[in-house]
């Protein structure tokens, strides 16, 4: 375990917060955790517990010890004529675990390459993208618990996964620390393209989508997110900064009847997923400048950095699109990053 005092997370977090630590401890091995709560002024501590730092907005000074994992193996733990199950460690780069399954014909978390963070933080956000997220594929993950000083596994079913949230937002689990995350991934799962931008992609290139395999998606959802997305060393920021919201089926009708183009993804019945991004650049957002912070010229869902912006002038600038959006088409919109 390396351990520092007032220590700077700058280069901790996409947004490049000027932000400060009270402590921060990297974990390299997974027995610095008992350290950490055998040691009788570190285990008192507020904890805050980060990833890459790519869906947060943090502050100026952070109080207590903030813990990052720095164990990234990846295994394949069992094969079977069905399935993999692969394991990943909490530090590993999201994306690197991606390409290491798509190396080894592994497939189904494709959809969810170039997705910022670290592999333990994907189920406590319940990353998604392009139609799938991970609780399609999650089976369970170690954590180690702060008040017992115990590892133990927690299943699929305890971490309730729902559109960018598990419980492990809640603060009742604020004290179980990701260590390890494992994924069932059936050997006959299909190629999943039926997401709007990934079929444009292969009409556009004259691509026949009965001959569509598993890595066709994979390489056209990068070159799409390349293309749509801003590079956070050139403009800091923490991807998309609201949820797409859930409206019901009158609004879904009355928004359509306004706005043809409008892409609507229907979850049940009587209510559909609808674009935030779409909302925010009708409203006038897109590409909208204020002092240190804005709003992307190539995606209206995400807040920049222009420079030496502080958390209060982004807070600033989400609180006024949020308004505008509410205003304008009565739809409240939900924050995605987290503030610390």
């Amino acid at each position: 375990m390396k351990l520092f005092t007032d220590y700077s997370l700058e280069n901790y977090n996409t947004f490049r917060m000027k932000s400060n630590a009270d402590y921060f401890a990297e974990i390299e091995h997974s027995h610095d955790l008992p350290e950490i709560f055998a040691d009788s002024e570190l285990t008192n501590l507020p904890k805050h517990f980060l990833g890459k730092g790519s869906n947060l907005l943090l502050p100026e000074k952070i109080r207590g010890l903030v813990i990052i994992s720095t164990m990234d193996k990846i295994h394949i733990l069992d094969e079977t004529d069905m399935d993999y199950l692969v394991e990943v460690e909490s530090g590993a780069e999201w994306d690197d675990f991606i390409k290491w399954c798509v190396s080894k014909s592994i497939f189904g978390l494709e959809n969810l390459t170039m997705i910022p963070g670290s592999a333990g933080a994907a189920p406590v956000q319940n990353v998604g993208a392009y139609g799938i997220e991970q609780k399609d594929f999650f089976l369970n993950c170690e954590v180690f618990d702060f008040h017992t000083g115990e590892f133990y596994d927690i299943e699929k079913d305890a971490c309730c996964f729902d559109y960018r949230f598990s419980n492990f937002k809640k603060p009742e689990m604020a004290h179980l620390f990701i260590t390890k995350v494992r994924y069932k991934l059936p050997k006959n799962t299909p190629p999943h393209f039926n997401y709007n931008d990934v079929l444009k992609y292969f009409q556009r290139n004259e691509i026949n989508l009965t001959e569509v395999n598993h890595i066709d998606v994979f390489e056209a959802i990068r070159e799409i997110r390349t293309a749509k997305l801003p590079n956070t060393s050139q403009y800091p920021n923490a991807g998309s900064f609201f949820k797409n919201p859930i409206i019901d089926k009158t609004t879904a009708e009355y928004l359509l009847s306004k706005f043809p183009d409008l892409h609507l993804f229907q979850q049940n019945e009587n209510s559909f997923k609808c674009s935030a991004a779409f909302l925010i650049e009708q409203a006038g957002w897109k590409g909208f400048s204020e002092s240190n912070a804005g709003v992307s010229e190539k995606h209206a869902l995400i807040l920049i950095n222009k420079g030496n912006a502080i958390s209060d002038e982004i807070k600033d600038l989400a609180h006024k699109i949020a308004n505008s959006v509410e205003e304008q088409f009565g739809i409240k919109l939900e924050r995605e990053v987290i503030y610390w």
